[in-house]
């Protein structure tokens, strides 16, 4: 994770990973209400994936899928930014 703030009132988190890789983060929800949906956006990602934790009811498997194309780094690292939300019902 390279950085993290808030944006009108979304979470977002500037991470880099090595292209084509998948990591698998824990996010807690803001709200009590552990049914709440969380929507996750970004525009670099290759793909994102939410899920429960099964051990923790406001917490989420956040799985992000760094792009293989882009303009990695020298180390193959490749930026995205993530943005999250709880979604309204």
């Amino acid at each position: 994770m390279l950085s993290e703030r808030l944006v009108n009132g979304d979470y977002q988190v500037a991470l880099e990973g090595i292209a084509g890789r998948s990591y698998t983060f824990r996010v807690l929800t803001p709200v009590g209400d552990a049914s709440a949906p969380v929507r996750v956006l970004s525009g670099e990602a290759g793909a994102v994936g939410v899920e429960r934790a099964p051990d923790a009811p406001r917490a989420r498997l956040v799985t992000v899928t760094f792009p293989t194309t882009g303009a990695p780094n020298s180390d193959s690292y490749v930026p995205a930014t993530l943005r999250f939300s709880v979604a309204p019902r």
